[in-house]
């Protein structure tokens, strides 16, 4: 007794101990909104002493949810937590205890919290007895309701007046104005100053005097009308903050620090420093002969790892690898893959991994194009992609006076070559004849090109046609002695899918030509380009006859110069300009940018070619922007048909598509086609340059419908893009600027479209010159309309299409079964079981779906079976294949991956109709092995009907079992369960199995947001009343009957038994 008693007094004494504070640096709030899981400091921030051995925390909340939280201290075992499991703190206050007191390791404080609202939590640790936390509410002003200030002005020369750069705030007291490093990195020169006041809706705030440094104390401001300005002084490459005291009326600047890419970057493999520029790199371990890497790298001197090591071994990108000075562990890149990496100036680097050879989805001219290739075809120089005809032809064009090898390398990762007649030259194809053409096939054949020489040189296009599964199998070749060309290409070692870029000048019958090459060059900032060709600078005095050219390509930079800053007219301005094989720096803008380029092979610096002739190869040409040229900084699109409106504030900026070299804006629309849906393109956000149609002609205009070729017009695609012209002096009261005729007309229906936008050159008539031709085509998809069936409070249905599919907005939701949770006992057949479904972001190909749809806010009522359209849209993004990760397309998909779940869909998809189906599949002994249910709901079935009033159980959404003539509709799905942990690869040992003759199945979903209706247990009776292509009824376990009643071979109990088959005491028997 006394060693009990002595046992008693020690835990009495650890409790003791853990319920006294011990001295703390600090004291803090750990917690987290549900949906996140993870304890973490609120707000970063400890709690602040407010004396007398109090605490306080003042939070501004900026989301909306339920905040699961304790209180603790930093060198804490234990936390401090409510009494109860949980308790609702908001507005209340309430004596602590301790999580590692008996029965407490689970309780926490809650409160649920809205964004705009200010929460205080208060720790009083006054009275060791009596500790106590508290949480008060006080609501906050919306930031939408403070007062709103504009920043006006620009740079000299620049003023704008528009409120296009509002200043933020959180309280309404304080306002900010960040220019970041991305704008000062705009700067043609090394420093500027920035002109400004700050606006409200009514008023204006100003210096006292003109032209007055802001500085980095507050000074004062003036209201008023006044034309006085502050001017703030900034250099390139650094951020700066404007910070305006509406209170006090007051303003000052800070100073950020430079954002530009100065830190030294230097990436290792093992101990050997991997070269690249600008944090970009190249490692190519798919030699027979090439080992791992393993990569870390140092920035500024100070060594980066990983906080767990990494392992990339397939192809694909993987981005967000974070390196930090805390982290030991390397990256580990597997040999048999070329990786491309790119890192940031924090550590952040971003890996793409691809197979050697594989064309990624397009086609490639592949070749032994440049010297260093030797003899052999290079097929990781995958620089020259055929550009889509539209027509299943596929074309690129090359100089005729190169000596190659060349293959098609194709999107199955093969290499394609003629049958026969495969030798290119002089005489195949001849000048007159213009053309050859033959059959490709697989293997190791390859086409042979020989140099034609100037005496009748041109340009070859390479034409190839693809079969409906993506196989190369005719190819064509013809010969134009009306060009010559050369390309524009991005550096392919800071761009890994960077390709070439055709330029053209036209020649004429006797050989002469301007020498004048022209191309439109997109460039992000300081991003590079070369140019590549193999023109020689050698020329006769007119500077119209070409006299040489090489036999290969080369690349050609002005060793990484900004060729914007300097015309080339002083004496060392030619450096600017000029582009020699020996540069191994391409040219770049400072802004992204695009610009339409003249380069010209003959007007390089023959005496710095002649010093370098081993390494320039008789190669010097000079790279300018085209006379009158204006940079296209960005590009937009507007207009009712397409934005909604013409002013100038909406217009949606257009994203540049480096593949496909266009700008290109993706959106969807729910109007129908219609004649007055018109849209314009605009250049640098402004009228003055925009793009309308060419003509007054409807022959040249678009047409509408689109797809009625009894029209006249063009169709805007892909194989009839509808041309446009341009004007430089368009005004919002005059678009067309006179140079236009007409807006475009947007001739799609409601779906999901993307608008492209094309710059090219193209010769004039007489073939003397080249100009800008513009164009547009739109692809995408029309709505498609599936309808959903009405079931308490939701319209629903199961899904399946050949097709992956998108939601056409947020109105449907999407899931999969993932497990099924078998009950813990099992009494009868109406024991219940659970269906877990996680919901996805779009519907895969070939894959069984449930679709749940809101109902809409239209003021009409629904009643039960009530059927509505609601629409998806084919998917044009990246999907999941067969063999690929399934998981990507969950939409909690980063928790999941990172639990190790592995991915499992217990639903079947039927794109066909399946009518014979049944309710179960059995193996050759006549075993069940999987059982099938559908979905419905519970007032459908003839179970609720038989019971009439005296049913009191509400209606609820479940899987109900099929009947022995089961089946399952067209784009439908059903639900397949294992009968036992072994079949089908033991998938039921990880996922479920239902090993009795269940009906109850329930529901789970991974969504708050899906009501209580459809988590409820779904109680499984008999066959659906309206007898619909998924039945719901009660498949019979007779061992389960033996009760001396009848019931037919639906299981539903028959009181007076007719002329049939039934069931009694768990046998067929057969009344007459």
């Amino acid at each position: 007794m006394k060693r009990f008693f002595t046992f008693l007094m020690v835990v009495w004494a650890l409790l003791s101990l853990s319920q006294t504070v011990k001295a703390t640096d600090y004291y803090y709030i750990t917690g987290f909104f549900v949906g996140e899981n993870n304890w973490t400091k609120l707000d970063g921030k400890n709690m602040e002493s407010v004396g007398d051995n109090q605490y306080s925390q003042t939070y501004q909340c900026t989301k909306t949810g339920e905040y699961h939280f304790r209180f603790t201290g930093n060198d804490w075992n234990a936390q401090m937590c409510p009494d109860v499991e949980r308790f609702d703190l908001a507005n209340q206050s309430k004596k602590i205890v301790y999580t590692d007191q008996n029965g407490y390791g689970s309780n926490y404080f809650y409160v649920n919290m809205e964004s705009g609202k200010t929460y205080t939590f208060t720790f009083d640790n006054s009275d060791q007895n009596n500790r106590t936390v508290a949480c008060t509410v006080s609501s906050s002003t919306s930031p939408s309701e403070f007062k709103k200030l504009y920043l006006i002005g620009g740079l000299f020369g620049d003023w704008k007046d528009d409120t296009t750069r509002p200043l933020t705030t959180t309280d309404g007291k304080t306002y900010k104005y960040v220019f970041n490093a991305d704008y000062t990195n705009t700067f043609s020169k090394e420093s500027d100053y920035y002109y400004f006041r700050v606006k409200t809706e009514s008023d204006e705030f100003h210096p006292e005097n003109n032209d007055v440094l802001v500085g980095t104390t507050f000074t004062n401001a003036l209201s008023g009308s006044s034309n006085n300005a502050w001017k703030l002084a900034m250099t390139k490459g650094k951020s700066y903050t404007l910070i305006f005291d509406y209170a006090k009326k007051q303003i000052k600047y800070t100073e950020g620090g430079s954002s530009v890419v100065t830190k030294v970057i230097k990436l290792f493999n093992g101990s050997s420093e991997v070269t690249g520029s600008n944090g970009k790199y190249t490692l190519n371990l798919s030699g027979d002969t090439s080992q791992d890497a393993t990569i870390t790298l140092t920035i500024d001197g100070a060594k980066y790892g990983l906080a767990t090591a990494k392992t990339i071994a397939a192809a694909g990108t993987t981005s967000g690898i974070a390196f930090t000075t805390e982290g030991k562990n390397a990256l580990t890149l597997k040999a048999g893959l070329i990786y491309y990496l790119s890192v940031t100036k924090d550590g952040k680097m971003k890996v793409v991994a691809k197979e050697k050879g594989i064309a990624d989805g397009n086609y490639y001219l592949v070749g032994n194009f440049f010297t260093e290739d030797g003899d052999d075809i290079n097929y990781d120089k995958k620089y020259f992609r055929f550009i889509d005809n539209g027509d299943g032809t596929l074309s690129f064009d090359i100089p005729t006076t190169l000596t190659v090898k060349a293959q098609v390398l194709a999107s199955d990762g093969k290499c394609y070559g003629p049958t026969k007649n495969g030798n290119i030259g002089i005489d195949n194809p001849t000048a007159d004849g213009k053309t050859v053409n033959g059959n490709l096939v697989a293997g190791s054949n390859y086409f042979t090109f020989t140099d034609r020489e100037l005496t009748g040189d041109g340009i070859y296009k390479v034409t190839i046609a693809v079969d409906e599964t993506g196989i190369p199998t005719k190819w064509t070749v013809d010969f134009d002695k009306t060009q010559r060309m050369a390309y524009f290409m991005v550096d392919p070692t800071e761009d890994a899918d960077a390709v070439a870029h055709p330029c053209y000048t036209i020649k004429k019958d006797n050989g002469t030509t301007d020498n004048k090459f022209f191309g439109n060059v997109y460039l992000e900032a300081n991003q590079h380009c070369f140019v590549v060709g193999n023109i020689q600078v050698y020329h006769d005095d007119d500077n119209t006859h070409i006299l040489k050219t090489t036999k290969k390509l080369y690349f050609q930079g002005n060793g990484g110069l900004d060729i914007t800053t300097n015309s080339g007219d002083t004496s060392d301005g030619w450096k600017y300009t000029n582009v020699f094989p020996n540069k191994n720096e391409g040219f770049y803008f400072p802004v992204a940018q695009s610009l339409y380029l003249e380069y010209n092979p003959s007007a390089g610096n023959r005496t710095y070619e002649q010093q370098n002739s081993s390494t320039c190869h008789g190669i010097a040409g000079e790279v300018k922007r085209a006379n009158g040229e204006i940079p296209i900084t960005s590009i937009q699109i507007v207009g009712n048909g397409v934005v909604g409106s013409w002013e100038l504030k909406d217009a949606k900026n257009m994203t540049y598509n480096k593949t496909l070299d266009c700008w290109e804006y993706s959106f969807r629309t729910e109007k129908e086609e219609n004649a007055n849906n018109k849209f314009r393109f605009l250049a640098n956000g402004s009228w003055k340059i925009n793009w309308g149609e060419e003509s007054t002609d409807p022959a040249d205009q678009a047409r509408i419908s689109y797809k009625d070729k009894t029209e006249q017009g063009h169709e805007a695609s892909e194989t009839d893009p509808n041309n446009l012209g341009r004007t430089t002096n368009g005004t919002e009261e005059n678009r067309d600027g006179g140079e236009t005729y007409g807006d475009m007309i947007f001739n799609r229906p409601a779906g999901q479209w993307t608008i492209r936008f094309y710059i090219r050159s193209v010769s004039t008539q007489g073939g003397n010159y080249f100009k800008k031709a513009y164009g547009y085509t739109i692809t995408g998809s029309e709505s498609n309309e599936v309808f959903l069936t009405y079931r308490t409070g939701k319209f629903i249905r199961t899904y399946s299409n050949s097709k992956p599919m998108n939601p056409d907005n947020d109105n449907v939701k999407i899931y999969e079964v993932y497990k099924y949770e078998k009950p813990a006992k099992v009494d009868d057949i109406y024991t219940q079981g659970k269906v877990y479904l996680r919901r996805l972001n779009y519907v895969p190909a070939n894959v069984g779906v449930v679709l749940i749809g809101e109902v809409p806010d239209d003021g009409k009522t629904y009643t039960d079976g009530n059927k509505l359209a609601f629409s998806l849209l084919e998917r044009t993004e990246e999907s999941v294949e067969p063999g690929g990760d399934y998981r990507d397309v969950w939409t909690k998909a980063t928790e999941y991956k990172n639990a190790n779940d592995k991915w499992n869909n217990y639903l079947v998809p039927t794109v066909t109709a399946v009518n014979d189906l049944g309710n179960a599949q059995v193996d050759e002994s006549g075993k069940v092995i999987y059982r099938y249910f559908g979905l419905g709901n519970y007032y459908r079935t003839n179970y609720h009907a038989s019971l009439g009033n005296a049913d009191t159980q509400s209606d609820y959404i479940g899987f109900f079992r099929l009947t022995a003539n089961g089946k399952s509709g067209a784009n439908k799905a059903y639900l397949s369960i294992p009968a036992n942990a072994e079949v089908g690869n033991a998938v039921g040992a990880t996922y479920g199995y239902i090993d009795y003759n269940g009906q109850l199945l329930g529901n789970e979903y991974d969504d708050s947001t899906i009501p209580a209706s459809l988590a409820k247990m779904a109680l499984i009776f008999d066959d659906l009343a309206d007898g619909n292509e998924v039945t719901g009824i009660k498949e019979l376990e007779t061992e389960n009957l033996n009760n001396d009643k009848y019931y037919n071979l639906q299981g539903i109990e028959v009181a007076h038994p007719v002329k049939g088959i039934y069931i009694h005491n768990g046998k067929k028997v057969i009344v007459k």
